[in-house]
């Protein structure tokens, strides 16, 4: 599967994602982080592609990463997630994630059986084609696709979620 982007495309995302994540330092709102009000889960679930993310520790080296996302119940999901480290080693993780409430937008993820974090779904595209999910610290944030890219103006959009 194709992920590469051009160069042109990977300097924008990541310059303006480095803005927002140097502004949440100072967000005095940092738990308030407004949520979708209600997730389909059956549409939520499947393949996404990571097309941004803010910058932290785990997603240091990492390409070509995807989620895919398992209904396993009403208040459990499978998480897979996919990457290419340093464009070589193909990795894999895997967790679950569970339901906090009853918008389906809020979970807690835990990896390895004792990581664990929130995952806010921030928005979705009406069609399931995109997402924006979150934390409510505002450290750590993607954007999601049905496609390995996305538009550059759905993009800019999207990221002023985060």
């Amino acid at each position: 599967e194709m992920c590469i982007r051009d160069r042109w495309y990977q300097r924008r995302v990541h310059g303006v994602l480095a803005q927002v994540h140097s502004r949440s330092f100072i967000d005095t709102n940092k738990n308030d982080l407004p949520t979708k009000d209600f997730v389909d889960l059956n549409k939520y679930g499947g393949k996404w592609y990571q097309v941004a993310h803010m910058p932290f520790i785990f997603n240091t080296g990492a390409s070509c990463v995807t989620a895919e996302y398992q209904i396993l119940s009403d208040f459990q999901v499978r998480v897979i997630n996919r990457s290419k480290f340093l464009g070589l080693l193909n990795t894999k993780v895997e967790g679950d994630a569970y339901i906090q409430d009853a918008s389906n937008a809020k979970l807690k993820v835990i990896f390895f059986g004792f990581i664990a974090g929130d995952y806010y779904i921030i928005d979705v595209a009406n069609d399931y084609s995109w997402a924006v999910v979150g934390e409510p610290r505002r450290k750590n944030g993607w954007i999601l696709s049905r496609q390995p890219s996305i538009d550059s103006n759905l993009l800019s959009l999207s990221l002023i979620h985060i």
